[in-house]
This record gives C-alpha cells, structure tokens and sequence, in this order.
C-alpha cells in the first residue's frame, strides 16, 4: 500500500522488468480491497511468468485501470462477499463452516467451465452471448445438472455487479430460457441377485474407508428404507425401547390428496428395527457430534445430512459400480423376500410401497408390525450367517 502526503492511499504492484523495476497503481483503497489488491498483483505476476509486461498489457485497454475490472479479478470480490453469506447461513456453534461444500463446487466451476471463457475480458464487455457460450459448453458434455448450478451462479455474480453499479443490466438473466431441459428418464437402480449378497458383505466388512458410510449401507441393507429417509434421519424418529423407527414421510415431500376428502393424508411409516440394526443406529450415535442435526453428518459440515452420492461412491469402490446402487438395494430386498417367500403385504409394508387406492382404503400404514419385526430379524439373521459363510442364498436370477 502506497500512502501519498495528502493522506490518500493506494495499491501499488512493483515487479521487475527487464533488469529494470516498475511500479503500477492498482487502484484507490477502500475502493480496491485487500482481496482484489491480492488478486491483482496475482494476475499481474501470471503476465510476468509468460513474458508480457504488465505496463503493455495495461495499456491495450481504453481504461487505464481497466484489468483491475477484468472478470476473474471481480469474481473474486464476489467469492468473498459469498462465502462469507453462506458462513452466515449455514454457521452453527461449532466451527466446520457450513458453506464449505458450497464453495468448493463454485470454486471447481469457476477453474472448469467459467474462467477459460470469461475471466480475462472486461466485466462491462461480456454480453449474454458469452455467458450463453459457457452455457452451451456444459451443456455439450452431458452435464445438465452443473449446468444449472453455474447458471445460479453466473446469475448471483452479476448481480452483484450490478448492485455495486458496475454493471446496468445482467447478461445472465435470461440463461434459464435457452437451457436444455433436464433430463426426466426414469433412472434405473441395478441391484444384485441373491446370490451375489455375501460377496457384497464380505467386501463390505473388509471396507476401510468413513466408518459412518459403512454403517449406513448396513442400515440400508437391514431396514430396505428409501436413500432420503436415511439421509434426513434424525435420533429423535428412533424409539429404542420399542426399536422402532418412525420415518418422518413428510420431510420435503409432497402430500398426496384424497379427492373426497378436503385434507392432506400420508401414511405413517413405521420400520421395526432388528437387533443388528438397533445396534447400528447406537453406533452412529456414539459417533456423533454434540447437537447433530441428522443420524448420518456431511463429511464437511456435521450440521448438513450426508451427500447423496456417498453411499453410491463406497458401493463403487467396493466393486459394484454398475451393478448396484444405494436405491437398488430397496429392489434388492424386495427380490429377496419374495423369493424366501414372505407375505407380499408384510414386503410392501416394509419397503413402504404406496399407491393412491392404497391410502384410500387405510389411514395408518404402520400395520404388521410383530410380522415384520419377525421377517426383519430373519432377515438380518440370514445376513449374519452369508457374511460367515454359514450358510448359502438359495438359487435366484
């Protein structure tokens, strides 16, 4: 920082050039901050690395401070100014920052699809072509869903430009009308045949990777609830008296209505817990931090469920990319007990298969309950005896 005699003070970038040293103005503080200054000189050492003189670079801009409004320089303004909202947002007692996630995705958008295209010309320079061309380039690789995140966040990041009054109008304001739809095929869940689950339990009890993944996939395979209700799960929904598990079914769902009624009804879904499966739950327990939110925590934020992808993540390091996925597990299960032959309405209690007609003829789905506390403990039993190789699955396609 540079402070003249009338008190007035300034970023200065000083470099050497040719055996001979410079010194560039980057700007007037407070107007440039120590982020932004940082930046600049950053960018202005990357010029050096490849052989321009700062001073020349500058100079091919009408703007006499014009690279300081380069748009890699301002989205770094902007990444401050957001990971400090998502700080705000997600903060807890503790000190994991809740926007952590958050900001790694931006920051590998950033790097990936957004800079390349856009970070070296003029923020008042780039139109809605340039950002629709970033868009297109995503979009040319398959990734819908980054897709979207990047146009939320192109969006955000003029907007803030905007606000500051560095721009008039949002070049990304209308990015959502040219996207692709996303896609809306059915995706299809593999699973394994029953005659594939002890290699599945063999390699899982050898697995050394996050204990708590390793846990869950047991729960999973114990219980046969759908990968949502186990994320959002929360120690309060356990009664460990009764072991019973009471799945909280209106968590971020939609309600289903019943025409001759003038009210909202879902059933309730009760999941009776094994021995095994209660003893799981306690292990989680143990494991979690004071004031967990959810039974199973993000690796980087405990106050945040775990990803989505986790579970599906381990069942490929396991070997069964491909061939099953945290949701198949559910038609997994499903094979599995029609072919040891249990009831079909103690199975479809259990997985919590429910239709419209079906919420018409009963209010309460928590039905059977000794039945498939029995099937579950069987079921957690036979398990046990694969892993151990005490016993074989009989025969199934």
């Amino acid at each position: 920082m540079f402070v003249a005699c009338n008190g007035r003070r300034s970023w200065h970038f000083r470099f050497s050039w040719q055996g001979k040293q410079y010194r560039i103005s980057l700007g007037v503080f407070p107007e440039i901050g120590l982020a932004e200054a940082r930046a600049l000189c950053r960018d202005g050492n990357e010029l050096l690395r490849k052989g321009i003189d700062p001073r020349a670079y500058r100079q091919q801009s009408n703007s006499p401070a014009a690279d300081s409004r380069l748009f890699r320089v301002f989205v770094r303004s902007w990444l401050v100014f957001k990971l400090k909202r998502l700080d705000a947002m997600f903060s807890r007692k503790r000190k994991h920052g809740g926007g952590q996630v958050t900001a790694i995705q931006i920051e590998r958008s950033l790097k990936r699809d957004i800079l390349p295209f856009l970070g070296d010309k003029p923020l008042r320079e780039i139109s809605r072509a340039d950002v629709w061309e970033v868009q297109k380039q995503i979009e040319a690789r398959g990734t819908l869903a980054v897709a979207k995140k990047v146009r939320t966040w192109l969006y955000e990041i003029f907007g803030y430009a905007v606000a500051l009054g560095e721009l008039e109008l949002n070049p990304a304001r209308y990015l959502d009308e040219l996207a692709l739809p996303g896609r809306t095929k059915r995706t299809v869940n593999p699973f394994l045949s029953m005659a594939e689950i002890p290699a599945l339990l063999v390699r899982l009890g050898r697995y050394r990777g996050n204990l708590q993944t390793r846990l869950a996939i047991r729960l999973l395979l114990l219980t046969g609830v759908r990968l949502a209700d186990l994320r959002f799960a929360q120690v309060q929904h356990f009664d460990f008296k009764q072991a019973l598990w009471h799945v909280d079914v209106f968590r971020g769902c939609k309600v289903l209505e019943i025409p001759d009624r003038n009210r909202l009804i879902k059933p309730a879904y009760v999941v009776p817990l094994s021995t095994q499966a209660l003893d799981i739950v306690r292990k989680l327990c143990e494991c979690a931090f004071p004031d967990q939110q959810y039974l199973l925590c993000h690796r980087l934020d405990p106050d945040q469920s775990i990803s989505e992808n986790t579970l599906n993540m381990a069942l490929k390091r396991l070997g069964f990319g491909g061939r099953l996925t945290s949701q198949g597990i559910r038609e997994m299960l499903f094979k599995a007990f029609e072919a040891l032959g249990y009831d079909d309405d103690f199975i479809n209690t259990q997985l919590y298969h429910v239709s419209c007609e079906e919420i018409r003829r009963t209010y309460n789905h928590a039905l059977y309950i000794e039945q498939r506390r029995m099937m579950m403990q069987e079921w957690a039993d036979l398990l046990d005896k694969w892993e151990n190789k005490e016993n074989s699955p009989p025969f199934s396609h």
